[in-house]
């Protein structure tokens, strides 16, 4: 409908010349331009306010299809922002809900790029731009249509000369988009990664004075980046300039054919119309040409996003329930069992590392602690437990059920606490209710967890209390204190099974004599499992395993195990036990 506005508007110009090149001549009109005139009842009027009337019809046509284009392009923006925003959060959802090992596959900043400005890439530049590409398409078929209509020797000359500028920038731009494209997206990545690891190393590389080495490698980056980008955005503007030397160069040349061929009256007007039709053909021609170079772009820069879409969707993805949890610290229903059998795990069909022939039974009350060297396989086996990994084959069962269903139907059940805990941007309050909202959690409920990890006499010394604000970094909490923070943090929902990983290794020995206190006596009805390298922490447990290669090599209490693994003896031994 909107392509035909251009028809009518082109060929209503046309006709104007060929009313003012018979009115010069003092000739009668051409009986095509007597029926057009007739039909808009014109026919009354002189020439003059004939051809301005029609003019201004002409323009009204056009400008009526520039501002129905523009309002079809916005619209088709702002669907393609929002269908963004929408695959972002689900992408995001499937990474969440995903396997781990798929996860650890992928360095964090190709993840986040991948998630976010790959999207928006993929969206825009992609969909949003084909159908751009599309209209235009549609545009110029219309256009085609008409001039053949009326000359088929223009129009034949017009497609052959639009045609061979198209093809050959073509040609020559996108294999150079495709690979600029890459290379940004590398640069972003490269950046982000450097930029990340120097603040994460901050202490580190002060020492060090690596300062100088990463601002070295991230200037040399971005500005490759800069040139890479600036290029990027001068490769669609060298169209335009082409095209608008073609429409001068193609109308000289139909124009002088016109003339030779035809009566002024005809070659003046069926010039025009190619000058008319030039205005709206080169516009669509640049868009379509902008268009292809954004998709082939989009394209190459949106590699990692559409890598993970081909990973995480279309997939049996597990059944995590993925909705805002609900606070409680009653858990009702929720056994605190925990049952592995005939369990065997392998990351990669390459990989060499694996577990095997697991075998693992606890119930409430039980405190078990698991030792072994670096790389033995100590967290592949919580991974395992909590449903974090999943097995290659044999049963992993909490609750009587498998642990994605456990953590769904009783979200804060089981809480884990890392060797490094994450402090997030915000007070003490958010910190310790992290995925909660304010309103379900009672100053009460965090005090009382506060004084349980010997936290409450810090916070309270602070002049906000609970709503102290804490950096990102934590670089106004001492490692200690970010470390029973994250243990407060997992107790709040009086977890009924608890995994520490290394939880306690920042903590002085007697604070952490002090919590070791507080879970002996305050495991009667739940499972606490320790992973340690300090085995001061894990001394009272009921049982300790000792996993070596993938396998439990031994288990046993602190003395039984000493006894059976010289290993374990050994590292006893040097840590004065």
């Amino acid at each position: 409908m909107s392509a035909s506005l251009d028809i009518i508007g082109i060929l209503l110009i046309g006709l104007v010349g060929n009313m003012t090149v018979s009115s010069l001549k003092k000739s009668s009109q051409s009986e095509t331009t007597l029926n057009i005139v007739e039909a808009l009842k014109l026919q009354n009027l002189d020439p003059a306010n004939q051809a301005a009337i029609l003019v201004v019809i002409a323009v009204l046509c056009l400008v009526a299809r520039t501002i129905f284009s523009a309002f079809f392009t916005k619209k088709i923006l702002f669907y393609f922002a929002h269908q963004s925003s929408q695959v972002s959060t689900s992408l995001y959802s499937n990474i969440l809900e995903g396997k781990a090992v798929e996860i650890r596959t992928k360095p964090i900043q190709e993840t986040l790029f991948a998630v976010t400005k790959g999207v928006d890439f993929l969206a825009i530049q992609v969909f949003a731009s084909s159908m751009v590409v599309l209209s235009d398409l549609s545009l110029l078929t219309f256009i085609f249509v008409g001039i053949l209509v009326i000359d088929p020797i223009t129009a034949l000359g017009t497609i052959v000369l639009f045609g061979a500028i198209s093809y050959v920038l073509m040609h020559r731009l996108h294999a150079r988009v495709h690979k600029l494209g890459v290379e940004n997206t590398t640069l972003n990545i490269g950046v982000n990664s450097d930029i990340t690891e120097s603040l994460g190393n901050y202490r580190e590389s002060f020492v060090a004075n690596r300062f100088a080495y990463y601002k070295s490698r991230v200037s040399s980056k971005k500005a490759k980046l800069a040139s890479i980008t600036a290029e990027l955005n001068f490769l669609p503007y060298t169209g335009k300039y082409v095209i608008e030397i073609a429409i001068l160069v193609g109308a000289s040349l139909i124009g002088g054919f016109q003339f030779l061929v035809h009566d002024t009256s005809k070659a003046i007007s069926i010039f025009v119309i190619f000058l008319a039709a030039g205005t709206r053909i080169a516009p669509a021609v640049m868009r379509i040409q902008q268009s292809l170079i954004q998709i082939r772009g989009g394209l190459s820069m949106a590699g990692p996003t559409l890598r993970l879409i081909e990973n995480y969707f279309d997939k049996d993805q597990s059944k995590l329930i993925f909705n805002v949890p609900k606070f409680d610290t009653n858990h009702k229903g929720f056994k605190p069992t925990i049952k592995l059998e005939n369990v065997n795990f392998q990351y990669t069909k390459e990989s060499n590392f694996g577990m095997e022939n697991i075998n693992l039974r606890l119930n409430p009350g039980n405190f078990i602690g698991i030792v072994g060297q670096s790389g033995a396989g100590k967290s592949t086996l919580v991974d395992l437990l909590l449903g974090v990994l999943s097995p290659s084959s044999g049963t992993v069962r909490i609750s009587d059920t498998s642990a994605i269903d456990a953590i769904g139907t009783w979200p804060g059940a089981i809480s884990y606490v890392p060797q490094e805990v994450k402090i997030i941007n915000g007070s003490i309050r958010e910190n310790v209710i992290v995925g909660y909202a304010k309103e379900d959690v009672s100053d009460s409920d965090i005090w009382k967890v506060l004084e349980k990890v010997s936290l409450s006499s810090f916070v309270n010394s602070l002049p906000r209390k609970l709503d102290e604000e804490i950096n990102e970094s934590g670089s106004n909490l001492s490692g200690g204190q970010k470390q029973r923070l994250g243990l407060a943090r997992a107790w709040i929902t009086n977890p009924k099974i608890l995994i520490l990983d290394e939880a306690t290794s920042s903590l002085d020995a007697e604070t952490e004599n002090f919590i070791s206190d507080i879970l002996n006596s305050d495991r009667s009805d739940r499972i606490i499992i320790s992973i340690a390298h300090r085995l001061t922490s894990i001394r009272l447990a009921d049982s300790i395993i000792y996993v070596e290669n993938g396998k439990i090599e031994a288990s046993g209490n602190f003395e039984e195990l000493r006894k059976i693994s010289k290993k374990f003896d050994n590292q006893a031994n040097l840590m004065g036990l």
